[in-house]
C-alpha cells in the first residue's frame, strides 16, 4: 500500500488537486479556504495498486499550530 498526502500552506488547493488528480471529490473543497481542519484518508485502487490519498490541514493558519503540527507529522511518515 502507498501512502501519498498533499502537504502545504492554507488556501492553496490541496484538497481541489487530489480530487483532480484521482477523478474524485471526496475531498473538502471552499471557496473560503481552512476547509481541511483534519487528517483525511481516501483509499483506493489503481491499476494493480492500492493507494491511500491523504489530505492534512493547511499551514500558515494565523493562530493555529495544532493543525500545523498534525499535517507536518503526517507527511514525515508517507512514502509521498
Amino acid at each position: 500500500m502507498l501512502e501519498i498526502a498533499a502537504f502545504g500552506k492554507i488556501s492553496v488547493g490541496k484538497s481541489a488537486l487530489l480530487n483532480a488528480i484521482f477523478d474524485t471529490d471526496v475531498f473538502t473543497v471552499d471557496a473560503r479556504g481552512g476547509s481541511t481542519v483534519t487528517v483525511e484518508r481516501h483509499s483506493l485502487q489503481f491499476e494493480n495498486h492500492s493507494l491511500v490519498i491523504i489530505d492534512t490541514p493547511g499551514i500558515g493558519e494565523v493562530g493555529d499550530t495544532d493543525h500545523a503540527q498534525q499535517a507536518r507529522e503526517l507527511a514525515r511518515g508517507v512514502d509521498l
